[in-house]
């Protein structure tokens, strides 16, 4: 009664395919930021990419003026410096916050669309525990004991 291997191979590397498939699928967002009707930006003329884009050249603006300035030397250096640490720190900690945000995201689109797979394997464990549940509340009350209230 049970799949031949060849077909659960077969099966297993289609599963393998098309959950690869839907991940790569889940991860491309489109459509960030909130729109008018009449096609304009809500808040501000640039969407959560157009906002990467100006952070990352602000980023890189910062870093290219701290080299030259570190290049300068005296006090200037020392402002180059910091100013080339800073946008490290800064750029390391917006990355950290962009994955952790899609990575979030990915993973609630994968749990509400793949939710049946495990709702269809735990429905007739439920539906034993439903059942129980339904057999006990026909029951009849139980009546205490004569003896066990002397």
């Amino acid at each position: 009664m049970g799949v031949d291997m060849p077909d659960r191979d077969e099966l297993l590397r289609q599963f393998r395919a098309a959950y690869a498939d839907f991940r790569d699928q889940a991860s491309r967002r489109h459509g960030w930021g909130f729109w008018t009707g009449s096609g304009r930006r809500l808040i501000g003329p640039f969407n959560a990419a157009g906002v990467a884009r100006l952070y990352r050249l602000l980023l890189t603006v910062a870093f290219v003026v701290g080299v030259v300035l570190t290049l300068v030397g005296g006090t200037m250096g020392q402002l180059g410096a910091a100013l080339v640490i800073g946008s490290f720190f800064a750029f390391g900690s917006w990355m950290a916050q962009a994955w952790a945000l899609s990575r979030e995201a990915e993973s609630k689109v994968e749990d509400d669309l793949l939710f049946a797979m495990e709702r269809a394997r735990l429905a007739p464990y439920a539906d034993r525990v439903l059942e129980l549940e339904r057999q006990l509340r026909a029951l009849p009350p139980e009546q205490p004991d004569a003896d066990s209230t002397s």
